[in-house]
């Protein structure tokens, strides 16, 4: 088991090296053009991709998944990080395959006990805040998100019957799940944090 450990870890390892040495060079060959033209046009390009499968998906147009086993994906997507940027054509390239390889839970049939389907709208606050890039963690680095997750944890609030309250907003079930044992355990040994 030890030996297994090790053997892991170290993999692990040499993945984050590799993936850091190679988005140190992607990074500085972005940076040093002064001609973004080009990454518009990538992102027309991506945005086609993409309204596309949104229509095949959304109409029921394609299946909800070409099911394909992991062997045959690997063979079909090149995984591998390499050390020098990937031109734009395998990126589109690997985009489509990434689409055309995954579920699609906007389809009709696609039925999942936790989630299914995207609205555009939702969808285009998505690509607004991926495109903005930012945090959560301060004011002063989301001044328009902090006060958009106040109005919602007060909107929640309502609904429960509670006129104010402290709040945040949780990324997904699992750290709601850790959030609420924090807080019994707080609730149940109020002096935990000092014993």
């Amino acid at each position: 088991f030890t030996k297994t450990l090790h053997n892991f870890l170290k993999q692990k390892l040499q993945f984050i090296s590799a993936i850091m040495t190679s988005q140190t060079s992607c990074i500085d060959t972005h940076l040093n053009r002064t001609d973004k033209s080009t990454d518009i046009a990538f992102l027309d390009k991506v945005f086609d991709l993409i309204k596309q499968y949104y229509t095949e998906t959304t109409t029921g147009e394609s299946k909800v998944i070409e099911f394909k086993l992991p062997p045959q994906i690997s063979s079909e997507i090149d995984f591998t990080l390499h050390d020098k940027p990937t031109e734009e054509s395998k990126l589109l390239e690997f985009c489509e395959k990434v689409l055309s390889s995954s579920v699609r839970c906007t389809h009709p049939f696609f039925f999942n006990q936790l989630f299914a389907g995207v609205h555009p709208y939702a969808l285009a606050g998505e690509y607004i805040s991926s495109t903005q890039n930012g945090s959560m963690f301060t004011y002063e680095i989301a001044p328009v998100f902090s006060i958009m997750e106040r109005e919602v944890c007060l909107k929640l609030a309502k609904f429960i019957g509670w006129d104010d309250t402290d709040s945040i907003l949780a990324p997904g079930g699992s750290i709601c799940n850790l959030y609420g044992m924090l807080c019994a355990r707080h609730k149940s040994f109020p002096n935990i944090k000092t014993k």
